[in-house]
Formats: structure tokens, sequence, C-alpha cells
């Protein structure tokens, strides 16, 4: 599997098909308002309703976790439609995610919760967990599976392509990091700033989408 050609190629499938990085915009600034009004909430409450407080701030990440996985799942349903019929529709989108909204949901809060996890075991093995479960939800459109049968399958790809997957991960977790670093420099710019941001944002989460997407069918192709 070619990483640099299959990175090109998903290039031009965000860029003739803008619409695909709506969802992950729209996810990001539905958890900002979120988290901003929850932490207002903790603020006014007091330390005597502290344990309230971080009960609602639990609630309100894992909501976010779901958030982010069905806007996911939506951009991964749009990255198949465009690869099968050269474009691809927000409606469809969100029809076809609705129709698998249990597996979806529940696998983005389990998956939020180990990541969590392994975050704060010294991040390593929230990493791992980013690896081995990355095809989950590509798994739960593609095949149709629910969340423990997808999570299975993403390990079993993953677990029978360990050099290509690896370098498949690597490269897109570099390309991450590399967005992250000239989002947060164009957040010094007021109000324009966190436009370029949030397109950022919402082009590299769909160009993770199709990549995903393309290289589960390489892979599971043999």
């Amino acid at each position: 599997m070619e990483v640099g050609r299959l990175f090109k190629e998903s290039i031009l499938v965000v860029k003739d098909n803008t619409i695909i990085v709506f969802p992950p915009i729209l996810a990001s600034f539905l958890t900002n308002v979120l988290l901003i009004v929850t932490m207002g909430s903790m603020i006014s409450a007091g330390m005597e309703q502290k344990k309230l407080s971080v009960t609602l701030l639990l609630v309100v990440t894992l909501i976010s976790f779901g958030i982010q996985s069905l806007s996911h799942a939506i951009t991964v349903v749009m990255a198949s439609q465009v690869l099968r019929e050269n474009r691809c529709s927000l409606k469809y989108g969100f029809t076809e995610t609705m129709k698998r909204f249990g597996s979806i949901f529940s696998a983005g809060v389990l998956l939020g919760i180990l990541f969590t996890i392994g975050m704060m075991l010294f991040v390593i093995p929230g990493l791992a967990v980013l690896y081995i479960f990355m095809f989950t939800f590509v798994a739960i459109i593609l095949k149709s599976l629910h969340t423990l049968e997808a999570m299975k399958a993403s390990y079993q790809v993953v677990r029978a392509n360990i050099t290509d997957t690896l370098f498949l991960y690597l490269s897109l977790l570099g390309t991450s990091l590399l967005v992250g670093i000239v989002g947060r420099i164009f957040l010094k710019i007021p109000l324009l700033g966190q436009i370029i941001n949030a397109l950022l944002i919402g082009a590299l989460f769909a160009f993770v989408a199709v990549v995903l997407v393309k290289s589960f069918r390489l892979l599971e192709a043999g």
C-alpha cells in the first residue's frame, strides 16, 4: 500500500467534494459550546456543588465523544459514497449514519473512555488505542457491524497488516500534529484565525475519513 499516493488521492477527493468538511466543523462547534457552557456552570455553582459539577463535566465529555463519533461516521459514509459514485450528499451521510446510531454512539463513548484512560497512563497506551481501533467506524459503516464486532474487525486488519497500518497511522498522526500546529498559529489572529482553524480541522477529519475508507478496502482486499 503506497501511503503517499493514498494521501494525494484523498486530498483530491476532499478538494472536489468540500461539503464533506461540514460535519466535523459542526461537531467541533457543538462540543466547544457544550464545554464552555459546562465550565461556566461549574464556576457559578461554587465549591458546594463540586461533586455535581464533576458529574456534569463527565456526562458532557461522554456526549462530546458521541457527537465527534457521529460526525466521523457521517464523513466515512460520505467518503464511501464519493469513492463509489464520485459524488457525496450530506443528507445521505446523515441518514445512513442514523441507521447505525446505537453502534456508532456506543463505539464513540467506549473508545473515548479507553483513549482517555490510555492518555492518563503516559500517553502511549492512548495512542495504541487509536492505532488498534482506527478502522472501527469504517467497519461499522461498510460492513454493518455492531460495536464490539467492528472493534474486533479493526484489530484483525491492523494485526494482519502491521507494517502497512503502522506506517499509515504514524503518517496520519504526523499530519494531524502538523495541522494542529498551523491551526494554533492562526488562532492568534482574532476571528479570522478561528474561522481558518475550523476549516483546517474540518478538512483534516474529512481527509482522515477518506484515507481510512480507502486503506480499509485495500487491506481487506489483500
